[in-house]
């Protein structure tokens, strides 16, 4: 009887140790990436005037997600190691204005049409409220390489006080490249270098399509 329960015993912790195993064989690692500043965004044109900068605005209902590698049958998750994205690219937005000599003022709040450009603090002369429409990374494996897409979209409106405009601007900016692999470094590296070309192209109607600062 005894050496009954202990064979039962023994098979049972076999079992769990089995199917332990197999789970831990079957999941693939989730891949965390880093939303940073590009260096090369804070040497782009510049100007006199003063932007008042509110924190960019995120609805998407999964900030941290960015997409998925599939390889093969398996898929694992591509995220955001952030508590807020929308907080990240703000900063990095505010530091890029700040290293091409741009004067900036934080804004907690500004209700986005002509109106109220008036509301703005004396000493800002552009107000810009951002938005992340979409900030994605997918990838497939297959034996000899690893093609990744990625997707940026932003909006913004940009109010200039002295004309009593304000502009609604979108960014959307999509890139691709083939890889020998997944390389959670690189695709870093692209997914911040394709985030920095949005917040330029957004920052293209202060410089051109608003006032000029003379």
């Amino acid at each position: 009887m005894k050496r009954s329960r202990l064979l039962v015993t023994v098979v049972f912790i076999g079992a769990a140790v089995l199917t332990l195993s197999v789970l831990g064989c079957s999941t693939l690692p989730r891949y965390t990436l880093h939303l940073l500043p590009s260096p090369e965004a804070e040497k782009g044109p510049t100007t006199g005037l003063t932007i008042g900068l509110l924190p960019f605005e995120d609805a998407r209902p999964q900030p941290q997600f960015l997409g998925t590698l599939i390889d093969g049958e398996d898929k694992s998750d591509i995220v955001l190691d952030s508590p807020s994205p929308a907080n990240d690219v703000t900063y990095i937005l505010r530091r890029t204005l700040r290293g091409r000599g741009i004067p900036t003022v934080d804004l907690e709040s500004w209700i986005p049409d002509p109106e109220h450009l008036k509301d703005l603090p004396e000493d800002v002369d552009v107000v810009f409220a951002g938005r992340i429409e979409a900030l994605e990374v997918t990838a497939t494996s297959a034996l000899v390489n690893a093609k990744v897409q990625y997707r940026v979209r932003l909006s913004a409106k940009v109010g200039f006080k002295k004309e009593g405009v304000v502009l609604a601007q979108t960014s959307n900016v999509t890139a691709e490249e083939i890889l020998l692999r997944f390389n959670p470094q690189r695709v870093e590296e692209t997914l911040n270098t394709t985030l920095a070309d949005a917040l330029n192209r957004l920052l293209d109607a202060v410089f051109t399509a608003g006032p000029k600062s003379g």
